[in-house]
């Protein structure tokens, strides 16, 4: 992968990612009420927050790389 197809890949996962916290966002209201959007939702946090960190250590290496 060549540096214009990982900023390409990275700033896909940043929408997706930006996507994921709206959803969150949104469906956050409904929780209480259902109890497998309840579990989905949990599980989808924690998965955001994993490729969170993973794309914050992807933009330090290269911010690295750069210097």
């Amino acid at each position: 992968m060549n540096l214009l197809q990982f900023q390409t890949w990275f700033e896909e996962i940043k929408r997706e990612l930006t996507l994921m916290h709206a959803f969150l966002t949104d469906t956050d209201k409904l929780k209480g009420k259902l109890e497998t959007l309840k579990a989905t939702l949990d599980k989808l946090r924690e998965l955001i927050h994993e490729v969170d960190n993973l794309v914050i250590d992807c933009q330090i290496r290269a911010d690295y790389r750069k210097n």
